[in-house]
């Protein structure tokens, strides 16, 4: 069980700070980005197959999805709270209240499954605009991201600076950011909460 928590734990560190690292970036190259939260969802074959929540604040992200630790067993919520100013990642595991920290490289600051922060595309791929779309009212640009073997087709929402759905060219999977609603966020959202115990 401790192999798979410990699994789980470095897929979900991983993953968030791929979701939750590029707002410090973002602030020196493009201004400080436009506060907001949203729900993450991943579809599958037109059908969400996981699910979580997303905050983001000028130099703070909190990412919260759900994660199968046994099999039969109801998904744990994990937390990833990504502070860029102190460049710390906090993971927090809802299910014994702990939580574990470590330090945010320079080279994973800006970089999430979204892309980064006032960039459509991984910096490893081909970019290519293929127009301009709107999705679920808010203003997009739309790209084509040509990584090695696979291409994603990424809207990137021109206020946020940020890719806030991403589809991949042969699968009927993709990733999109739904109720999306600005506006600063609470900081408590971004500490690890008082009754947690650090591992």
């Amino acid at each position: 069980m401790k192999k798979l928590w410990l699994l789980a734990m470095g897929v979900v560190a991983v993953w968030s700070v791929v979701i939750a690292a590029g707002s410090f970036v973002n602030a020196q190259t493009n201004g400080t980005p436009v506060p907001f939260s949203a729900d993450w969802v991943h579809y599958a074959a037109g059908e969400p197959v996981e699910r979580g929540k997303y905050y983001v604040n000028p130099e703070a992200t909190r990412l919260e999805q759900p994660v199968l630790m046994a099999e039969g067993a109801d998904p744990v919520i994990i937390t990833t709270i990504s502070d860029f100013k102190k460049m710390i990642f906090y993971v927090l595991d809802a299910s014994d209240r702990t939580y574990y920290t470590g330090r945010i490289q320079a080279l994973q600051a800006g970089w999430d499954d979204f892309g980064k922060f006032g960039v459509p595309c991984p910096s490893y791929a081909q970019a290519t605009r293929i127009g301009s779309d709107t999705l679920k009212g808010r203003a997009t640009e739309k790209w084509s991201c040509e990584i090695p073997h696979q291409t994603e087709i990424a809207w990137f929402d021109t206020r946020l600076q940020r890719t806030i759905r991403i589809e991949y060219e042969g699968s009927d999977e993709h990733f999109e950011m739904i109720n999306i609603k600005e506006g600063l966020q609470p900081e408590s959202l971004f500490v690890p909460p008082p009754d947690y115990k650090r591992r």
